[in-house]
């Protein structure tokens, strides 16, 4: 059984954290995994930017940060255990939603299945890996934006 721990820590900025477990839940579901924990934390951009700084070393603000466990220790459909943290920019998604003109709700959403990827192994550091993990974030982004 996958669980998924929600919190909202930026009060200023409502999320409903339902949409939130499903979106992780089926986006792990879709990459294998059937067992496993995360936590999903919502922050504001000004706890993001200490965060990137300090776990870094990049002074600004951005969407979405994975922190992963040592992944040596799981196997995607194994009991895979702690899979690790991700933290999420409200404020961000909020000014990208304007911007994009996209909900809100559905930029939170993206962050998660971005940010669920990464906890399993997807990158985006050049344009090969980056094209890779974006058509993968987009396939379950469509289905799942039709789901919760």
């Amino acid at each position: 059984m996958v669980r998924i721990n929600c919190e909202n820590s930026n009060p200023g900025r409502p999320v409903r954290l339902d949409r939130v477990k499903k979106t992780a839940g089926y986006t792990l579901k879709r990459q294998g995994i059937r067992d496993g924990e995360i936590n999903i934390i919502i922050v504001s951009s000004q706890k993001i930017r200490a965060l990137n700084r300090m776990y870094l070393g990049i002074d600004k603000a951005t969407d979405v940060i994975a922190f992963w466990h040592d992944r040596r220790n799981w196997h995607v459909g194994d009991g895979a255990g702690f899979l690790g943290d991700i933290v999420i920019s409200s404020d961000r998604a909020s000014r990208n939603s304007r911007e994009l003109k996209t909900s809100f709700g559905d930029e939170i959403l993206l962050y998660v299945v971005h940010g669920v990827l990464h906890l399993l192994g997807y990158r985006d550091d050049t344009p090969g890996r980056r094209k890779h993990m974006k058509k993968t974030e987009n396939e379950i982004f469509e289905k799942i934006r039709r789901k919760v």
